[in-house]
């Protein structure tokens, strides 16, 4: 996460790119996934950009106000 004074700097998106990158290095990896507020545009636009989809898992249907989304490697 990052500081609210420190965020819509590119900080979020460059963070993302290494977690992905440095995940990548590990053959048993699979799929990279994670989850935002549904009201969070900025998340859902990063994420996006980065190629995630949305992860349609039968356990993220109590979590209602959770977007679940991920990566295949």
């Amino acid at each position: 996460m990052i500081d609210f004074k420190y965020q819509r700097q590119g900080y979020g998106r460059a963070t993302m790119i290494e977690v992905i990158r440095r995940l990548k290095l590990h053959p048993d990896v699979e799929i990279i996934a994670t989850s935002y507020r549904k009201e969070n545009e900025a998340a859902a636009s990063l994420y996006q950009s980065l190629g995630f989809t949305p992860w349609d898992i039968e356990w993220a249907l109590s979590h209602p106000t959770e977007i679940y989304v991920k990566l295949e490697s």
